[in-house]
């Protein structure tokens, strides 16, 4: 039933619905028809409208659905850069403790080299000396032993005395000759390393 308000507002009442003839009836139901399919337009373009923002909707719930699931893919290749990231970095860390350490040892190592090599140097300079001084005590020695029968002929025993010292001496001579050699092979292989 129509209430007062929109009867008047339509321009009838009860009384004037009653009063119609044929004609106003039809031409009424026909603006009530045209005013429903309006109406129902309205309807379908709002059904539409709400399919569509449906449509719209699920779309969007599925691409957020594929945007969340690239970005849990994309934190944890993140993850795993970071984890690898720290790992290098620890062993870079490492690594260069290492190189310090290392650096540290052939700096005591040459230290200790350089003063070999320059005890062994001294060594030889002064395996030089004693060869030098020994060489010079042989030429007296045999110098003197060439006197010496000529000066005293009854001490025969003294000559071989001269004679076993100048034989210990010369033995002593070589052996200082090869020592100097072997400290010259031990200096020149620690001085090119």
């Amino acid at each position: 039933m129509y209430s007062k308000d929109k009867e008047k507002k339509r321009g009838y009442s009860k009384k004037t619905v009653l009063s119609m003839d044929k004609n106003e009836m039809i031409q009424e139901r026909e603006r009530l028809k045209t005013e429903l399919e309006v109406l129902e337009n309205k309807n379908y373009l709002s059904a539409k409208k709400s399919n569509d923002l449906n449509f719209r909707i699920r779309d969007k719930k599925n691409e957020k659905k594929k945007v969340e699931k690239e970005l849990d893919e994309q934190n944890r290749k993140l993850i795993k850069l970071l984890t690898k990231e720290s790992s290098l970095v620890n062993e870079i860390e490492f690594y260069n403790s290492e190189k310090e350490d290392i650096s540290d040892a052939r700096e005591n190592i040459s230290r200790i080299m350089d003063s070999c090599i320059h005890d062994a140097g001294k060594s030889v300079k002064d395996i030089g000396f004693i060869k030098g001084e020994t060489g010079a005590l042989i030429k007296r020695i045999n110098l003197l032993e060439s006197d010496i029968p000529q000066r005293n002929t009854q001490n025969a025993g003294l000559d071989d005395s001269i004679f076993g010292a100048v034989k210990a001496l010369t033995q002593l001579y070589g052996r200082m000759q090869k020592i100097e050699k072997q400290a010259k092979v031990y200096y020149y292989n620690n001085k090119k390393q």
